[in-house]
């Protein structure tokens, strides 16, 4: 956060395991580094992007989770929610 009057940066304090926290309760799938919605599933693991490492990741793995991608951080992890139906396929759906 920056003051409008002095231009003093101030740090924002962030809750410990935030990420982890809105992964875990969160309906549908969403990254779990940045916690964007902005993730499609992959129909296999992409040799190009990396692959979360995270403890979560690693045993949705082991369950044989499919592969999800996220968009804005490009990395990779498991997951066994489905992704955030679009705004744009609902209004589709309504009008047809």
């Amino acid at each position: 956060m920056k003051c409008s009057t002095c231009g003093y940066h101030a740090r924002a304090w962030r809750l410990p395991f935030d990420r982890t926290t809105t992964f875990v309760f969160s309906r549908y799938s969403r990254c779990i580094q940045c916690g964007s919605y902005r993730v499609r599933r992959l129909p296999g693991r992409d040799r190009i992007d990396g692959r979360s490492t995270h403890p979560l990741s690693v045993l949705l793995a082991l369950t044989l989770a499919p592969f999800y991608h996220c968009n804005p951080c490009r990395l990779q992890y498991h997951d066994w929610r489905s992704v955030q139906p679009s705004d744009q396929a609902e209004i589709r759906e309504i009008s047809a």
